[in-house]
């Protein structure tokens, strides 16, 4: 599997108590560098919003088909 070059920046400025945060929680989420941890925060969220999102998707298929169920045992009964 061929693993895309980063090459784009992103840059936020933090008081040095949000550092601090940021540098414990990194280490305490087993990230070795922050940079790594700032990624997965950023785009977990993304993630879990897209999975959320499938599992509604699926959830609406699934009533979609038992409704088609019982329009036709319903049309099946009418006979």
């Amino acid at each position: 599997m061929m693993t895309q070059r980063k090459h784009e920046l992103i840059q936020c400025r933090v008081t040095s108590n949000q550092y601090e945060r940021v540098k414990n929680l990194t280490a305490a989420k087993g990230f070795l560098r922050i940079a790594d941890y700032m990624r997965y925060c950023a785009l977990e969220k993304d993630l879990a919003f897209e999975r959320k999102l499938e599992e509604i998707k699926n959830e609406i298929l699934n009533l979609r088909k038992e409704i088609q169920e019982l329009k036709i045992k319903k049309e099946i009964l009418r006979i």
